[in-house]
Protein backbone atom coordinates (compact mmCIF):
# COMPACT_ATOMS: atom_id res chain seq x y z
CA UNK A 1 0.00 0.00 0.00
CA UNK A 2 1.49 3.31 -0.99
CA UNK A 3 2.14 6.00 1.64
CA UNK A 4 1.38 9.67 1.04
CA UNK A 5 4.36 11.64 2.18
CA UNK A 6 2.34 14.86 2.60
CA UNK A 7 -0.24 13.18 4.69
CA UNK A 8 2.44 11.79 6.86
CA UNK A 9 4.10 15.05 7.19
CA UNK A 10 0.76 16.69 7.82
CA UNK A 11 -0.10 14.39 10.73
CA UNK A 12 3.25 14.77 12.21
CA UNK A 13 2.95 18.54 12.04
CA UNK A 14 -0.37 18.34 13.74
CA UNK A 15 1.09 16.31 16.63
CA UNK A 16 3.97 18.63 17.11
CA UNK A 17 1.67 21.64 17.24
CA UNK A 18 -0.58 20.04 19.90
CA UNK A 19 2.29 19.25 22.24
CA UNK A 20 3.58 22.77 21.92
CA UNK A 21 0.20 24.19 22.87
CA UNK A 22 0.02 22.00 26.00
CA UNK A 23 3.46 22.98 27.21
CA UNK A 24 2.68 26.67 26.66
CA UNK A 25 -0.49 26.40 28.77
CA UNK A 26 1.43 24.82 31.63
CA UNK A 27 3.94 27.62 31.59
CA UNK A 28 1.19 30.19 31.81
CA UNK A 29 -0.40 28.39 34.82
CA UNK A 30 2.93 28.21 36.60
CA UNK A 31 3.53 31.90 35.88
CA UNK A 32 0.14 32.81 37.35
CA UNK A 33 0.88 30.73 40.47
CA UNK A 34 4.25 32.42 40.94
CA UNK A 35 2.64 35.80 40.45
CA UNK A 36 -0.02 35.02 43.11
CA UNK A 37 2.69 34.10 45.62
CA UNK A 38 4.61 37.32 45.21
CA UNK A 39 3.97 40.13 47.72
CA UNK A 40 1.90 42.94 46.34
CA UNK A 41 3.84 45.96 45.26
CA UNK A 42 3.86 48.75 47.87
CA UNK A 43 1.05 51.21 47.41
CA UNK A 44 1.91 54.78 46.98
CA UNK A 45 1.30 56.97 50.22
CA UNK A 46 -1.84 58.99 50.22
CA UNK A 47 -1.63 62.62 51.28
CA UNK A 48 -2.97 63.17 54.95
CA UNK A 49 -6.18 65.10 55.19
CA UNK A 50 -6.27 68.03 57.71
CA UNK A 51 -9.07 67.60 60.30
CA UNK A 52 -11.29 70.61 60.93
CA UNK A 53 -11.20 72.27 64.43
CA UNK A 54 -13.88 70.68 66.71
CA UNK A 55 -15.06 73.23 69.32
CA UNK A 56 -17.15 70.65 71.19
CA UNK A 57 -14.20 68.32 71.68
CA UNK A 58 -12.04 71.20 72.90
CA UNK A 59 -14.66 72.32 75.45
CA UNK A 60 -15.07 68.73 76.66
CA UNK A 61 -11.34 68.46 77.28
CA UNK A 62 -11.30 71.76 79.18
CA UNK A 63 -14.14 70.62 81.42
CA UNK A 64 -12.49 67.25 81.98
CA UNK A 65 -9.32 68.92 83.18
CA UNK A 66 -11.31 71.36 85.36
CA UNK A 67 -13.36 68.66 87.09
CA UNK A 68 -10.29 66.53 87.56
CA UNK A 69 -8.65 69.48 89.32
CA UNK A 70 -11.77 70.08 91.43
CA UNK A 71 -11.90 66.45 92.44
CA UNK A 72 -8.23 66.43 93.32
CA UNK A 73 -8.30 69.73 95.21
CA UNK A 74 -10.06 68.46 98.40
CA UNK A 75 -7.62 65.59 98.62
CA UNK A 76 -4.64 67.92 98.27
CA UNK A 77 -6.07 70.46 100.73
CA UNK A 78 -7.03 67.70 103.16
CA UNK A 79 -3.43 66.52 103.24
CA UNK A 80 -2.01 70.03 103.33
CA UNK A 81 -4.26 71.24 106.17
CA UNK A 82 -2.97 68.48 108.43
CA UNK A 83 0.65 69.37 107.99
CA UNK A 84 2.61 70.39 111.11
CA UNK A 85 3.06 73.91 109.78
CA UNK A 86 -0.70 74.51 109.56
CA UNK A 87 -1.26 73.05 113.03
CA UNK A 88 1.46 75.26 114.53
CA UNK A 89 -0.01 78.34 112.85
CA UNK A 90 -3.52 77.69 114.20
CA UNK A 91 -2.20 76.92 117.68
CA UNK A 92 -0.10 80.11 117.69
CA UNK A 93 -3.15 82.24 116.84
CA UNK A 94 -5.24 80.71 119.64
CA UNK A 95 -2.42 80.96 122.18
CA UNK A 96 -1.94 84.62 121.29
CA UNK A 97 -5.60 85.33 122.03
CA UNK A 98 -5.33 83.48 125.36
CA UNK A 99 -2.11 85.25 126.31
CA UNK A 100 -3.78 88.62 125.74
CA UNK A 101 -6.09 87.73 128.64
CA UNK A 102 -3.26 86.38 130.79
CA UNK A 103 -4.36 82.76 130.33
CA UNK A 104 -1.90 79.89 129.97
CA UNK A 105 -3.30 77.06 127.85
CA UNK A 106 -2.09 73.80 126.36
CA UNK A 107 -3.86 71.72 123.71
CA UNK A 108 -3.50 69.78 120.50
CA UNK A 109 -4.89 70.95 117.15
CA UNK A 110 -6.66 68.81 114.57
CA UNK A 111 -7.85 70.88 111.56
CA UNK A 112 -10.68 69.53 109.43
CA UNK A 113 -11.55 70.40 105.85
CA UNK A 114 -14.90 68.68 105.25
CA UNK A 115 -16.74 70.01 107.12
CA UNK A 116 -14.50 72.99 107.79
CA UNK A 117 -13.56 73.17 111.44
CA UNK A 118 -10.93 72.92 114.15
CA UNK A 119 -10.81 70.39 116.97
CA UNK A 120 -8.79 71.08 120.12
CA UNK A 121 -7.80 67.91 121.96
CA UNK A 122 -6.62 67.45 125.55
CA UNK A 123 -7.37 71.08 126.42
CA UNK A 124 -5.85 72.38 129.65
CA UNK A 125 -6.06 75.91 131.06
CA UNK A 126 -3.93 76.34 134.17
CA UNK A 127 -5.03 78.19 137.30
CA UNK A 128 -2.85 80.76 138.97
CA UNK A 129 -4.16 80.23 142.51
CA UNK A 130 -2.37 76.94 143.10
CA UNK A 131 -5.53 74.88 142.76
CA UNK A 132 -6.80 72.53 140.09
CA UNK A 133 -6.88 73.54 136.44
CA UNK A 134 -9.44 76.15 135.48
CA UNK A 135 -10.52 74.25 132.37
CA UNK A 136 -9.89 70.74 131.18
CA UNK A 137 -11.66 69.14 128.25
CA UNK A 138 -11.24 65.97 126.28
CA UNK A 139 -12.25 67.68 123.06
CA UNK A 140 -13.53 71.06 121.91
CA UNK A 141 -14.76 71.23 118.33
CA UNK A 142 -15.61 74.47 116.53
CA UNK A 143 -17.11 74.54 113.04
CA UNK A 144 -17.70 77.91 111.34
CA UNK A 145 -19.94 78.66 108.38
CA UNK A 146 -17.81 78.58 105.21
CA UNK A 147 -19.80 81.06 103.12
CA UNK A 148 -20.08 83.43 106.08
CA UNK A 149 -16.28 83.48 106.27
CA UNK A 150 -16.13 84.34 102.58
CA UNK A 151 -18.43 87.27 103.30
CA UNK A 152 -16.15 88.47 106.12
CA UNK A 153 -18.46 87.34 108.98
CA UNK A 154 -17.79 84.84 111.76
CA UNK A 155 -20.81 82.58 112.27
CA UNK A 156 -20.21 79.41 114.25
CA UNK A 157 -22.34 76.54 113.03
CA UNK A 158 -21.42 74.08 115.80
CA UNK A 159 -19.55 74.26 119.09
CA UNK A 160 -19.11 70.92 120.86
CA UNK A 161 -17.53 70.37 124.27
CA UNK A 162 -16.79 66.80 125.31
CA UNK A 163 -16.12 66.09 129.00
CA UNK A 164 -15.33 69.68 130.06
CA UNK A 165 -14.18 70.28 133.63
CA UNK A 166 -14.58 73.93 134.61
CA UNK A 167 -13.45 75.42 137.91
CA UNK A 168 -13.99 79.10 138.72
CA UNK A 169 -13.29 81.07 141.90
CA UNK A 170 -15.07 84.42 141.86
CA UNK A 171 -14.36 87.13 144.42
CA UNK A 172 -16.04 90.46 143.90
CA UNK A 173 -15.64 91.27 140.21
CA UNK A 174 -12.60 89.09 139.65
CA UNK A 175 -12.09 85.49 138.57
CA UNK A 176 -9.30 84.69 141.00
CA UNK A 177 -7.97 81.47 139.51
CA UNK A 178 -7.58 83.09 136.09
CA UNK A 179 -6.73 86.64 137.09
CA UNK A 180 -9.46 88.10 134.89
CA UNK A 181 -11.46 91.17 135.84
CA UNK A 182 -15.16 90.98 135.09
CA UNK A 183 -16.12 94.22 133.33
CA UNK A 184 -19.11 96.07 134.75
CA UNK A 185 -22.34 95.59 132.90
CA UNK A 186 -23.45 98.52 130.82
CA UNK A 187 -27.06 99.53 130.55
CA UNK A 188 -28.04 99.15 126.95
CA UNK A 189 -30.45 101.59 125.42
CA UNK A 190 -30.88 99.42 122.35
CA UNK A 191 -34.17 97.53 122.59
CA UNK A 192 -33.69 95.91 119.20
CA UNK A 193 -33.66 92.18 118.57
CA UNK A 194 -30.84 89.98 119.86
CA UNK A 195 -28.74 88.20 117.23
CA UNK A 196 -26.24 85.48 118.17
CA UNK A 197 -23.51 84.27 115.74
CA UNK A 198 -23.97 80.66 116.86
CA UNK A 199 -26.29 77.90 115.72
CA UNK A 200 -25.73 74.93 118.03
CA UNK A 201 -23.94 74.38 121.35
CA UNK A 202 -23.47 70.89 122.74
CA UNK A 203 -22.01 69.88 126.12
CA UNK A 204 -21.67 66.25 127.13
CA UNK A 205 -20.55 64.82 130.48
CA UNK A 206 -19.56 68.20 131.87
CA UNK A 207 -18.56 69.19 135.40
CA UNK A 208 -18.79 72.77 136.65
CA UNK A 209 -17.33 73.83 139.99
CA UNK A 210 -17.96 77.47 140.98
CA UNK A 211 -17.11 79.22 144.26
CA UNK A 212 -18.30 82.77 145.01
CA UNK A 213 -17.43 84.94 148.01
CA UNK A 214 -17.59 88.61 148.88
CA UNK A 215 -13.82 88.98 149.16
CA UNK A 216 -13.91 90.18 152.78
CA UNK A 217 -11.54 88.69 155.35
CA UNK A 218 -13.03 89.98 158.63
CA UNK A 219 -16.44 90.36 160.19
CA UNK A 220 -19.51 88.37 159.30
CA UNK A 221 -19.62 86.24 156.18
CA UNK A 222 -21.51 87.85 153.38
CA UNK A 223 -21.98 86.00 150.12
CA UNK A 224 -20.13 82.69 150.28
CA UNK A 225 -21.43 79.98 147.97
CA UNK A 226 -19.87 76.93 146.40
CA UNK A 227 -21.69 74.84 143.84
CA UNK A 228 -20.75 71.82 141.79
CA UNK A 229 -22.75 70.26 138.96
CA UNK A 230 -21.80 66.86 137.59
CA UNK A 231 -22.92 64.82 134.59
CA UNK A 232 -24.12 67.89 132.75
CA UNK A 233 -25.55 67.35 129.26
CA UNK A 234 -26.85 70.36 127.36
CA UNK A 235 -27.97 71.05 123.81
CA UNK A 236 -28.77 74.55 122.65
CA UNK A 237 -30.18 75.19 119.17
CA UNK A 238 -30.27 78.84 118.12
CA UNK A 239 -32.46 79.99 115.24
CA UNK A 240 -31.69 83.54 114.21
CA UNK A 241 -34.42 85.45 112.42
CA UNK A 242 -35.43 88.98 111.67
CA UNK A 243 -37.26 89.33 114.98
CA UNK A 244 -34.25 88.00 116.91
CA UNK A 245 -32.72 84.76 118.10
CA UNK A 246 -34.78 81.83 119.38
CA UNK A 247 -33.18 79.44 121.86
CA UNK A 248 -34.23 75.80 122.27
CA UNK A 249 -32.50 74.45 125.37
CA UNK A 250 -32.37 70.87 126.59
CA UNK A 251 -30.53 70.51 129.91
CA UNK A 252 -29.91 67.55 132.18
CA UNK A 253 -27.85 67.49 135.38
CA UNK A 254 -27.17 64.14 137.01
CA UNK A 255 -26.09 65.38 140.45
CA UNK A 256 -24.77 68.41 142.26
CA UNK A 257 -24.04 70.07 145.57
CA UNK A 258 -24.53 73.57 146.96
CA UNK A 259 -22.70 74.85 150.06
CA UNK A 260 -23.49 78.16 151.76
CA UNK A 261 -21.31 79.46 154.58
CA UNK A 262 -22.66 82.16 156.88
CA UNK A 263 -22.21 83.49 160.38
CA UNK A 264 -18.92 84.63 161.88
CA UNK A 265 -15.76 83.90 159.95
CA UNK A 266 -14.02 82.37 162.93
CA UNK A 267 -16.95 79.98 163.54
CA UNK A 268 -18.86 79.64 160.27
CA UNK A 269 -22.05 77.68 159.77
CA UNK A 270 -22.27 75.53 156.65
CA UNK A 271 -25.45 74.46 154.89
CA UNK A 272 -24.70 71.58 152.52
CA UNK A 273 -27.57 70.78 150.16
CA UNK A 274 -27.72 68.11 147.47
CA UNK A 275 -29.12 68.43 143.98
CA UNK A 276 -30.39 65.04 142.88
CA UNK A 277 -31.66 65.73 139.37
CA UNK A 278 -32.42 68.58 137.01
CA UNK A 279 -34.15 68.02 133.68
CA UNK A 280 -35.44 70.91 131.61
CA UNK A 281 -36.66 71.59 128.08
CA UNK A 282 -37.20 75.31 127.49
CA UNK A 283 -37.77 77.53 124.45
CA UNK A 284 -37.05 81.26 124.61
CA UNK A 285 -38.32 83.27 121.64
CA UNK A 286 -38.55 86.99 120.86
CA UNK A 287 -41.53 88.61 122.51
CA UNK A 288 -44.38 89.99 120.45
CA UNK A 289 -47.48 91.82 121.59
CA UNK A 290 -50.97 90.91 120.43
CA UNK A 291 -50.72 93.34 117.50
CA UNK A 292 -47.35 91.93 116.41
CA UNK A 293 -45.25 94.74 117.91
CA UNK A 294 -41.87 93.45 119.17
CA UNK A 295 -41.05 93.89 122.84
CA UNK A 296 -37.95 93.41 124.98
CA UNK A 297 -39.69 90.82 127.18
CA UNK A 298 -39.23 87.34 125.63
CA UNK A 299 -41.75 84.56 125.30
CA UNK A 300 -40.80 81.49 127.34
CA UNK A 301 -42.27 78.03 126.83
CA UNK A 302 -41.34 75.47 129.49
CA UNK A 303 -42.18 72.13 127.97
CA UNK A 304 -40.64 70.18 130.83
CA UNK A 305 -38.92 71.13 134.08
CA UNK A 306 -38.02 68.79 136.92
CA UNK A 307 -35.91 69.68 139.93
CA UNK A 308 -35.28 67.42 142.91
CA UNK A 309 -32.97 67.93 145.88
CA UNK A 310 -32.43 67.38 149.57
CA UNK A 311 -31.87 70.09 152.20
CA UNK A 312 -29.30 69.71 154.97
CA UNK A 313 -30.19 70.30 158.62
CA UNK A 314 -26.95 69.40 160.40
CA UNK A 315 -25.39 72.83 159.75
CA UNK A 316 -21.80 71.64 159.69
CA UNK A 317 -19.27 71.37 156.87
CA UNK A 318 -19.26 68.21 154.77
CA UNK A 319 -22.68 66.94 155.89
CA UNK A 320 -24.17 66.47 152.43
CA UNK A 321 -27.46 64.53 152.52
CA UNK A 322 -28.07 61.49 150.34
CA UNK A 323 -30.45 61.44 147.39
CA UNK A 324 -31.59 57.93 148.31
CA UNK A 325 -34.02 59.19 150.96
CA UNK A 326 -37.73 58.56 150.53
CA UNK A 327 -39.76 60.91 148.37
CA UNK A 328 -41.93 61.97 151.35
CA UNK A 329 -38.94 62.77 153.57
CA UNK A 330 -39.35 66.23 155.16
CA UNK A 331 -35.92 67.26 153.79
CA UNK A 332 -36.70 66.66 150.13
CA UNK A 333 -37.76 69.32 147.65
CA UNK A 334 -39.33 68.65 144.26
CA UNK A 335 -40.61 71.10 141.68
CA UNK A 336 -42.15 70.01 138.38
CA UNK A 337 -43.56 72.28 135.69
CA UNK A 338 -45.41 71.22 132.59
CA UNK A 339 -46.69 73.13 129.55
CA UNK A 340 -45.90 76.51 131.07
CA UNK A 341 -46.17 79.49 128.72
CA UNK A 342 -44.97 82.96 129.76
CA UNK A 343 -46.00 85.80 127.47
CA UNK A 344 -44.91 89.44 127.46
CA UNK A 345 -47.16 91.76 129.46
CA UNK A 346 -49.66 93.76 127.43
CA UNK A 347 -48.98 97.41 126.70
CA UNK A 348 -49.24 99.48 129.87
CA UNK A 349 -48.81 96.53 132.25
CA UNK A 350 -45.77 95.20 134.08
CA UNK A 351 -46.77 91.68 135.09
CA UNK A 352 -46.32 89.08 132.34
CA UNK A 353 -49.01 86.57 131.55
CA UNK A 354 -48.30 82.95 132.39
CA UNK A 355 -50.20 79.72 132.60
CA UNK A 356 -49.34 76.09 133.14
CA UNK A 357 -49.31 73.21 135.59
CA UNK A 358 -47.15 73.07 138.71
CA UNK A 359 -46.45 70.21 141.08
CA UNK A 360 -44.24 71.05 144.02
CA UNK A 361 -43.20 69.79 147.45
CA UNK A 362 -41.46 72.47 149.51
CA UNK A 363 -40.07 71.74 152.99
CA UNK A 364 -40.20 74.47 155.66
CA UNK A 365 -36.72 73.58 156.88
CA UNK A 366 -34.91 76.39 154.97
CA UNK A 367 -36.97 78.96 156.89
CA UNK A 368 -34.74 78.28 159.89
CA UNK A 369 -31.78 79.74 157.96
CA UNK A 370 -33.36 83.21 158.04
CA UNK A 371 -31.93 85.20 160.97
CA UNK A 372 -34.55 85.49 163.72
CA UNK A 373 -36.88 82.89 162.20
CA UNK A 374 -38.57 80.39 164.55
CA UNK A 375 -37.88 76.69 164.60
CA UNK A 376 -40.23 75.20 162.01
CA UNK A 377 -40.77 71.77 160.47
CA UNK A 378 -43.02 70.09 157.93
CA UNK A 379 -43.62 70.51 154.23
CA UNK A 380 -46.23 71.93 151.87
CA UNK A 381 -47.25 70.35 148.56
CA UNK A 382 -49.29 71.81 145.73
CA UNK A 383 -50.66 70.35 142.54
CA UNK A 384 -52.54 72.96 140.53
CA UNK A 385 -53.19 74.71 137.25
CA UNK A 386 -52.17 78.35 137.48
CA UNK A 387 -52.88 81.41 135.34
CA UNK A 388 -51.08 84.66 136.11
CA UNK A 389 -52.01 88.00 134.60
CA UNK A 390 -55.25 89.89 134.50
CA UNK A 391 -57.52 88.82 131.63
CA UNK A 392 -60.63 90.77 132.58
CA UNK A 393 -62.55 92.79 130.05
CA UNK A 394 -61.47 96.39 129.40
CA UNK A 395 -62.96 98.71 131.99
CA UNK A 396 -63.72 95.90 134.44
CA UNK A 397 -62.14 95.49 137.86
CA UNK A 398 -58.56 94.24 137.65
CA UNK A 399 -57.86 90.98 139.44
CA UNK A 400 -54.88 90.98 141.78
CA UNK A 401 -54.63 87.27 142.51
CA UNK A 402 -53.76 84.59 139.95
CA UNK A 403 -56.34 82.04 138.92
CA UNK A 404 -55.62 78.69 140.56
CA UNK A 405 -57.40 75.35 140.54
CA UNK A 406 -55.77 72.52 142.45
CA UNK A 407 -54.97 70.79 145.71
CA UNK A 408 -52.89 71.96 148.68
CA UNK A 409 -51.43 69.59 151.26
CA UNK A 410 -49.54 70.42 154.47
CA UNK A 411 -47.89 67.68 156.52
CA UNK A 412 -46.48 67.73 160.06
CA UNK A 413 -46.51 71.51 160.35
CA UNK A 414 -44.77 72.70 163.50
CA UNK A 415 -43.72 76.17 164.67
CA UNK A 416 -41.50 76.07 167.75
CA UNK A 417 -43.45 73.86 170.18
CA UNK A 418 -46.82 74.14 168.47
CA UNK A 419 -47.97 71.36 166.14
CA UNK A 420 -51.09 72.01 164.10
CA UNK A 421 -52.05 68.68 162.51
CA UNK A 422 -50.59 65.58 161.04
CA UNK A 423 -51.96 66.47 157.60
CA UNK A 424 -54.19 69.11 156.10
CA UNK A 425 -55.48 68.59 152.57
CA UNK A 426 -57.68 71.08 150.75
CA UNK A 427 -59.10 71.40 147.27
CA UNK A 428 -59.32 75.06 146.36
CA UNK A 429 -59.84 77.49 143.51
CA UNK A 430 -59.07 81.14 143.02
CA UNK A 431 -61.36 83.07 140.69
CA UNK A 432 -61.86 86.84 140.51
CA UNK A 433 -59.81 87.35 143.70
CA UNK A 434 -62.06 84.88 145.56
CA UNK A 435 -60.45 81.83 147.21
CA UNK A 436 -62.89 78.94 147.45
CA UNK A 437 -62.30 75.61 149.19
CA UNK A 438 -65.10 73.11 148.55
CA UNK A 439 -63.46 70.37 150.66
CA UNK A 440 -60.83 70.38 153.40
CA UNK A 441 -59.61 67.33 155.31
CA UNK A 442 -57.68 67.65 158.59
CA UNK A 443 -55.98 64.55 159.98
CA UNK A 444 -55.29 64.69 163.73
CA UNK A 445 -53.71 61.73 165.49
CA UNK A 446 -54.35 59.56 162.44
CA UNK A 447 -58.09 60.34 162.26
CA UNK A 448 -59.26 62.44 159.29
CA UNK A 449 -61.91 65.08 159.81
CA UNK A 450 -63.68 66.52 156.79
CA UNK A 451 -65.22 69.94 156.78
CA UNK A 452 -68.09 70.01 154.25
CA UNK A 453 -68.20 73.73 154.03
CA UNK A 454 -67.06 76.20 151.44
CA UNK A 455 -64.86 79.03 152.61
CA UNK A 456 -64.49 81.98 150.33
CA UNK A 457 -62.06 84.80 150.92
CA UNK A 458 -62.10 87.89 148.73
CA UNK A 459 -59.12 90.23 148.68
CA UNK A 460 -60.10 93.88 148.80
CA UNK A 461 -57.64 96.07 146.95
CA UNK A 462 -58.68 99.10 149.03
CA UNK A 463 -57.69 97.58 152.41
CA UNK A 464 -54.88 95.56 153.86
CA UNK A 465 -57.02 92.93 155.59
CA UNK A 466 -59.42 91.08 153.28
CA UNK A 467 -63.00 90.64 154.46
CA UNK A 468 -64.11 87.05 154.87
CA UNK A 469 -67.34 85.56 153.60
CA UNK A 470 -68.21 82.11 154.92
CA UNK A 471 -71.18 80.37 153.40
CA UNK A 472 -72.34 76.73 153.47
CA UNK A 473 -72.29 74.67 150.32
CA UNK A 474 -75.26 75.25 148.06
Amino acid sequence: MATDPEGASGNGGATASGSGTASGGSERVRARLRASRRPPPPSSPRPAKKRPFAIGRFVARIFSVFFAFVGLLPLVLGVAIRTPWVKRTIAAKILALAAAQGVVADFGVEPELIPLGVTLTDVRVASNDGGADAVRAERIRVRPRFFALLAGKVVLADVELVAPRVRAVVSGRRIVNLGIEIPPSKESTDDGPIHVPLETLSISDGTFDVAVDDGATTGAIGLDLAGKLSEVDADVVITDGRAGATFDVALRVGSGTVTRRHGARDAPIADDDALCTLDARVRVAPGLLADGTPTSFPRVDVRRFLFAGVFDDERKAGSFPSCTVAADDPHTVRIELGHVAIEPPPAGEKIPRAEGHITAKIPLLPVQRIPGAPDVAGDISIDADVRVGDRSAPGARKNQLPEVDGRLTAKNIRVDKFSFAHEVESRFTVRDDVITSPETTVTIAGHPHQRPRRTACRRDSAGDRPPRDRRPLQ
